[in-house]
């Protein structure tokens, strides 16, 4: 019934996993719910009625949902090929892949209803146990085994060439490192930051230069498979345990990408906090102490991956590494502040800002993370550890608090 390619719905979403699994049975009544909140793929989850089994299915179509422009649906199969990598690299923190359709351009994975989206855990005021070292072991054990440093040049060049993802990067390009530094309709943000946006965003050249930097180096930096979107929405997380889900964004790129978003996303938990409460909680510590030891566990453990698995020793000596390893540094807070300024000005909002209900409030948090996140960029040769982001946000929410715009 599924030999060519067709849109899934509700009902065919039933019949389409019938066909491929054998999970369930023949005339067992299954329930199918529309569950993505993205802009871009079609995602069931398709359960049994007493919900002792079930199973997701993500579909690419020809066109974005959110928009209706076309999209390349080769998409969907570097998401899973990526997944399947990850899952290989980091066993246990992607979900299970079961199928990838290449002809109704499908994915069948674990359902993880058992688990949380990381950002409504935060929202909650939620402490993730050991998160940073969790999301440390992903970062080290799925980019640094697809660098040079440890790949063959031409086992790395065959994997450049397999994900090579033009459409998801422009993507990309246009809404990290263009929109939100030029006055377009779509940038969206509370009307009293108005002056503050055009003067702190919009005319100030140096910042434009810095980040056009960040751009180039984003377009022509082939430094390894990173997932390319990830951020406090794409993981979920139960107990001490972390999921990493929606790979469509993968390509090869730099390293830092991948850890500033995750840099950036922690931060807006801490805005979200301090703005609301004023004064620091056992949720602050927590926050605070887990952009902290991301950063630094994540260089730990870089160490020791190097050490122990490049064949050439030429790379562990102390010089290059450092150069390697500062390079890395200094994307990451590049790429944290990107993050930050585009997620507030542009279109793709977090709920961490845009559900503070008080418009002062959130006018405030707009205001600190974009401070912030200017510094991150401007200064990023000078941020080396997890505690430079920390001195950062203090001095910036100090000076915004003597200011009396906190």
């Amino acid at each position: 019934m599924f030999n060519k390619y067709k849109k899934l719905n509700e009902i065919d979403s039933i019949k389409y996993v019938k066909e491929k699994m054998d999970l369930f049975g023949e005339d067992e009544n299954l329930i199918s719910r529309e569950i993505g909140d993205g802009n871009i793929n079609y995602v069931y989850r398709i359960f049994s009625k007493d919900r002792s089994s079930s199973i997701v299915v993500k579909q690419a179509d020809k066109k974005l949902r959110s928009s209706g422009r076309n999209l390349d649906r080769d998409r969907i199969r570097i998401e899973a090929e990526a997944l399947i990598l990850e899952g290989e690299l980091a066993p246990g923190m992607v979900p299970k892949i079961y199928l990838y359709d290449e002809i109704m351009n499908c994915i069948i994975m674990e359902d993880l209803s058992e688990y949380q989206i990381m950002r409504e855990a935060l929202l909650d005021g939620k402490i993730c146990k050991n998160f940073a070292e969790k999301i440390s072991d992903f970062l080290v054990n799925t980019m640094i085994p697809t660098t040079d440093l440890v790949k063959s040049p031409m086992e790395k060049k065959k994997m450049v060439k397999n994900f090579i993802n033009p459409e998801l990067c422009d993507i990309s390009e246009r809404l990290v490192f263009k929109d939100p530094y030029i006055d377009i309709e779509e940038n969206t943000f509370q009307e009293d930051n108005k002056v503050f946006v055009e003067n702190d965003l919009y005319k100030d050249e140096n910042l434009h230069t810095e980040v056009l930097k960040l751009k180039n180096e984003f377009m022509t930096n082939a430094q390894a498979l990173i997932h390319g979107d990830l951020h406090t929405g794409s993981i979920f997380v139960k107990d001490d345990e972390i999921k990493i889900i929606d790979s469509e964004f993968a390509f090869y790129g730099p390293i830092g990408y991948d850890i500033g978003n995750v840099i950036a996303n922690l931060i807006f938990a801490k805005i979200r906090n301090l703005i609301l409460n004023r004064t620091p909680n056992n949720f602050d510590i927590w926050i605070t102490k887990t952009i902290k030891n991301t950063l630094d566990l994540f260089k730990k453990k870089f160490y020791k991956y190097l050490l122990k698995n490049t064949e050439e020793n030429s790379i562990k000596t102390k010089g290059f590494y450092q150069w390697y390893l500062n390079g890395i540094l200094e994307y990451t807070a590049g790429a944290a502040g990107l993050e930050i300024i585009r997620r507030i000005v542009g279109e793709a909002k977090v709920k961490d800002i845009e559900t503070i209900k008080n418009s002062e409030l959130k006018s405030k948090g707009e205001r600190l993370g974009i401070a912030v996140a200017k510094d991150f960029i401007i200064r990023r040769k000078e941020i080396k550890q997890g505690k430079d982001y920390l001195d950062i946000f203090d001095e910036k929410f100090q000076e915004e608090l003597y200011n009396e715009k906190i």
